[in-house]
């Protein structure tokens, strides 16, 4: 199977559409009691999760919060993810992480619709 197909079965799967999107976001981990923050890069975005790019230490199935300055409305847009899957070295500046969100309001669905869009 080539690679042009492979992503278009990919995509087949996937239920919300993505949208490349490249903004700042800020994660926050909390692990044995101790909570870090890690600077990020969104990759891609759709209402149930989100592609993002960083150094930090991530895991699958870690719980983690997202916080995105949405840039047009400059509001503060924080979310609960789960990492997903891990791809290392695929990117400059840190390694590639699949987020799905959880428990998002049908509110901030919205508001990640409208980012997608508009950026």
């Amino acid at each position: 199977m080539d690679e042009n197909t492979f992503l278009l079965e990919q995509d087949s799967r996937r239920a919300f559409e993505r949208t490349a999107v490249d903004v700042p976001v800020m994660l926050i981990a909390t692990s044995r009691g101790t909570t870090t923050f890690h600077e990020a890069r969104t990759a891609d975005l759709s209402e149930g999760g989100i592609g993002l790019v960083t150094s930090a230490p991530l895991v699958p199935h870690q719980p983690i919060s997202v916080e995105i300055v949405i840039p047009l409305a400059n509001q503060l847009l924080k979310l609960n993810a789960v990492v997903k899957h891990q791809r290392a070295g695929e990117a400059k500046g840190g390694d590639y992480y699949g987020l799905e969100f959880f428990a998002a309001t049908e509110a901030q669905r919205k508001q990640i619709k409208r980012m997608a869009y508009d950026c």
